[in-house]
């Protein structure tokens, strides 16, 4: 089967499963060399989140995180929102994805090369990527997991379709979201939310040693 038909056509969870798969076989991939060859503090303060100076107030930096955390998910729904093809016999790529694959090698370089906007200890690689899965110290897996989700959901919401060089478009009210798709999109919002809690309390703990 097409690889790109289970990302953009088939049912929800096939393409959240996915969607899951490309990410973390990116994310991997990237932390692995970069973290080998690339030389560390590498992104220091040339991202974003690196220049992001957060409150001392933990109710207030919780929600700077969370805006910023955001973001992500508001260029992924906008992104999906245009989506283009080579010829009619092809699959319609929403350029959503494409946001996702730049956060994951995005994630994996900072990862990899120790570039937080804090300074932390930098170690073992097989620690990295272990690490990743301490759900109540770091907010990685909330945040990747809730950007998959609502990158399967709008994976196939465009409004506007290119074809070659002809473009065609819907309204927003022709847009259909099943309950389960409506569901995913909470839980993403709420493990946002969760992993904005888990990060303030990380950096917080880390700055008060």
């Amino acid at each position: 089967m097409n690889y790109k038909k289970l990302l953009f056509t088939e049912g929800l969870l096939t393409r959240f499963s996915a969607f899951l798969l490309t990410f973390w076989v990116l994310f991997v991939t990237t932390i692995v060399i970069s973290h080998l060859s690339l030389p560390e503090g590498l992104l220091l303060g040339k991202t974003t989140g690196g220049n992001l100076e957060l409150s001392s107030n933990f109710f207030v930096s919780t929600l700077q995180i969370l805006t910023y955390n955001l973001i992500s998910i508001i260029c992924i729904v906008i992104g999906s929102l245009f989506a283009r093809r080579k010829n009619e016999k092809d699959v319609y790529h929403s350029y959503g994805a494409n946001v996702l694959i730049v956060l994951a090698v995005l994630f994996g370089l900072v990862l990899g090369t120790n570039s937080f906007g804090i300074q932390v200890e930098n170690v073992s690689l097989l620690y990295k990527i272990l690490g990743l899965f301490d759900v109540t110290q770091r907010s990685a897996i909330w945040e990747i997991t809730s950007i998959i989700m609502m990158t399967s959901v709008f994976s196939n919401k465009s409004l506007v379709f290119t074809t070659g060089k002809k473009t065609t478009t819907i309204k927003w009210k022709q847009l259909f979201f099943s309950k389960l798709e409506i569901g995913f999109i909470i839980v993403s919002l709420l493990f946002l939310v969760v992993g904005a809690i888990v990060e303030s309390t990380a950096i917080y703990s880390v700055l008060s040693k």
